[in-house]
């Protein structure tokens, strides 16, 4: 599929904790927000929802809240629906491997892709931002796999690995990607915005990688989609 004139949104850990985040997506988008708590699945979906449902509501947003716990979910075509009329769609963070399993040849996945169709705006942070890549890091260890596929033109380390710290995580995850595809560090406050109109940053600038090594300005190695 092709995003045609939408946004893809990647974040690093905690993006919403800063009040301008959420500003700036309800400027690229300024419409209806849905939040897709999925991969909070085991810590607490609504707790998720009403955490994030409350940034936007403060911008005067329309937020509503998209319970799909499993795939049975994410195959219903009543709750799918009501990503129809949405302008952005935050994935709340929590566990990326339950997101993309859940997700991955849905229609749930294919209503993500039409939201981007019709130039709205996907979003997440932490390891849900790199879930929706392919490839996507694996949070257990670091190593690059098959990811959700909405964006292919970069890889992200967006999870505990890209804080300070996590340095031999992060080394083991640049040896291991592909030597021709970008990664891009979203340590927090750094963040991507991936169009058909090419890369930018939002907030921090991220550090970006090809072949391991650092790339001095990081935008020039990314493409669009």
């Amino acid at each position: 599929m092709e995003p045609e004139s939408g946004t893809v949104v990647l974040l690093g850990a905690g993006a919403l904790d800063d009040p301008s985040t959420s500003q700036q997506l309800a400027e690229l988008a300024s419409g209806p927000v849905v939040v897709l708590p999925t991969a909070a699945a085991f810590t607490g979906m609504e707790t998720a929802v009403v955490e994030v449902a409350g940034r936007f509501v403060e911008l005067g947003l329309e937020v509503e809240g998209v319970m799909a716990a499993s795939r049975a979910d994410a195959q219903n075509e009543e709750l799918v629906k009501r990503l129809d009329t949405a302008a952005l769609v935050w994935l709340a963070d929590g566990n990326s491997l339950h997101l993309k399993t859940t997700l991955r040849d849905t229609l749930l996945l294919d209503a993500l892709w039409g939201v981007l169709a019709r130039g709205g705006v996907v979003a997440a942070s932490g390891s849900v931002a790199s879930a929706l890549c392919d490839p996507m890091i694996d949070p257990r260890g670091g190593a690059p796999m098959i990811g959700l596929g909405l964006v292919t033109s970069v890889c992200v380390v967006a999870g505990d690995e890209a804080a300070s710290g996590h340095d031999e995580m992060r080394n083991r995850t640049l040896g291991l990607v592909s030597p021709t595809m970008p990664v891009a560090v979203l340590a927090p406050g750094t963040g991507l915005t991936l169009s058909s109109q090419g890369p930018s940053s939002i907030g921090g600038m991220p550090d970006v990688y090809v072949g391991g090594r650092p790339v001095a300005d990081g935008l020039s190695a990314i493409g669009s989609f």
